[in-house]
């Protein structure tokens, strides 16, 4: 009976039925086999599945959201320690890296590209070489001041402990005593057909059953919470993550502390660094845009991805910017992926490749780089850089530029 697989909606679908019918094999005489502390254990494991599955409709109903918020009430998790410090630290980082990234302004991208030239036994033309004014680049005071340390509260030291119940965790166990008395204990209190008449005590209560502890009370609201169908106990059990509720409660709080804490502060770290890796692609873009070397144009590009969102920036900016210097270099470095023999693009295809991440444009994405630099890029040019879509130039030659005259 300690099995929580024996205990699920397909192997007893209804314990009133159930009950009903250990009582008359029981007035047979056919369970003289089990002793009274077998029935003690059945009737409070009973306890524990019948509260799972009389749970109200509007707990079952609760998107992972609105669940994860009542575990966060319910341990009374303090987020601003949990949480928000090690968000403030980590924007302090980005922040951090993202001032250091930029120091020494556009010059970084062009003394990257020329590292990596020379790397390559790649010859130096004079105009590839910054400007002295332009390759200054500050360095870091080496006694500038550092913020302290700041000891941050980890959720891995959680012990699963409640040293008092928060006003929103009370609630919500009156709400389960309640339930337990009207719908499982007139159900338990049956096992006096079971076990000798100087054994039974009347179960009223949660305590009654087991539950006498805060944590076995909340662990057990938090666990029923996460399995509302019959499906998820099951899942949980053979994933091995159903714990025992009279004996594993302060396990069932510090997975779930864990787990809320840890899902809410990665949800909040990406919004971070999504905010900074926007801020880095639009800076790169900027400079790939506006600089009239095109060597520093590949070291913007070098050692990014086509798969992030830094690329789309790349040829965004050849499709808002009207007049961009070396248009058409630059739009050949997307479009080949490379610049003098070096790959510049570091997506896996790469990596078990000897030829570079090369680039097709979608019809719409060509379009408007087309149509912010046709006035500079001739018809030729276009063709021969895109033979296949010979047939689509002709066509928006003809719509927008090579309009016919009237008689």
């Amino acid at each position: 009976v300690r099995d929580p697989d024996v205990r699920t909606v397909d192997q007893i679908p209804n314990y009133d039925a159930f009950v009903a019918k250990l009582m008359c094999a029981a007035h047979l005489g056919e369970l003289s086999e089990f002793n009274e502390s077998y029935f003690q254990d059945f009737f409070r494991y009973l306890a524990e599945e019948e509260l799972r599955r009389t749970q109200p409709g509007y707990l079952k109903q609760l998107t992972d959201e609105e669940v994860t918020q009542i575990i966060f009430d319910a341990l009374a998790i303090d987020k601003v320690e949990y949480i928000e410090k090690h968000i403030e630290v980590l924007d302090k980082e980005q922040e951090e890296l993202y001032k250091k990234s930029n120091k020494g302004s556009d010059s970084v991208y062009l003394n990257k590209m020329i590292a990596a030239l020379k790397a390559a036994n790649q010859e130096i033309q004079i105009t590839d070489l910054p400007d002295q004014s332009k390759s200054e680049v500050k360095q870091d005071v080496s006694d500038e001041s550092k913020p302290p340390t700041v000891k941050l509260l980890q959720p891995e030291d959680y012990d699963g402990i409640v040293p008092s119940l928060s006003q929103i965790a009370s609630s919500h166990l009156q709400k389960l005593e309640n339930r337990f008395k009207e719908h499982v204990a007139p159900l338990l209190n049956l096992i006096k057909f079971f076990i000798p008449a100087t054994s039974f005590k009347p179960v009223n209560s949660l305590s009654d059953v087991g539950f006498k502890t805060p944590e076995q009370q909340i662990g057990l609201f938090i666990q029923n919470l996460l399995h509302p169908k019959n499906a998820d106990r099951r899942k949980a059990i053979q994933e091995k993550t159903y714990r025992d509720p009279f004996t594993e409660s302060n396990l069932i709080l510090k997975d779930q502390f864990l787990r809320v804490v840890r899902d809410e502060k990665t949800r909040r770290s990406n919004l971070i660094i999504s905010k900074y890796a926007n801020l880095n692609a639009s800076d790169l873009s900027r400079v790939f845009a506006n600089t009239e070397n095109i060597v520093e144009a590949a070291g913007c590009l070098l050692g990014t991805f086509q798969g992030t969102i830094q690329f789309p920036a790349f040829f965004r900016a050849l499709q808002v910017n009207r007049g961009v210097p070396l248009v058409l270099e630059k739009l050949k470095l997307l479009l080949n992926g490379e610049f003098r023999g070096i790959r510049l693009f570091m997506d896996l295809s790469a990596l078990y490749s000897n030829s570079a991440v090369t680039w097709n444009p979608s019809r719409h994405n060509l379009f408007k780089i087309w149509k912010a630099n046709y006035h500079v890029i001739e018809k030729e040019t276009w063709l021969a850089l895109f033979p296949l879509r010979v047939d689509y130039f002709n066509k928006i030659y003809a719509i927008y530029v090579e309009k016919p005259t009237s008689e």
